[in-house]
């Protein structure tokens, strides 16, 4: 009569007996992000403290004083924004082109 075959490693070994997962050792990236989210932070206040000289920007019939940061972070944001949007178009062109050929391709058959 032939045993059965050993349990998976960390399975129990007797009946009753608590299966005990193996130890993980904790990857080098899980150190090195912590470092690099601080930089990073370091980064963005040092670069705060270095832009924060107020700025004047003349509108059409007013001039506003704000901090070079705002302007910084505004300029960032509307290109981001017009970014975005540029992608959407460019999706949806290329989506309604994929949708045309896929209906021609069914209504030639």
């Amino acid at each position: 009569m032939s045993q059965p075959p050993p349990p998976p490693y960390g399975g129990p070994q007797q009946p009753g007996a608590v299966a005990v997962p193996p130890e993980e050792k904790t990857s080098w990236t899980a150190y090195i992000k912590p470092v690099l989210a601080a930089l990073v932070l370091l980064y963005i206040v040092i670069f705060v403290f270095l832009n924060a000289e107020t700025e004047t920007i003349n509108f059409l019939f007013f001039t506003v004083e704000i901090p070079l940061i705002f302007v910084l972070i505004g300029m960032t944001l509307i290109g981001a924004a017009l970014g975005i949007g540029a992608m959407a178009m460019i999706r949806r062109r290329s989506r309604k082109k994929a949708e045309a050929k896929a209906a021609a391709g069914q209504v030639k058959r």
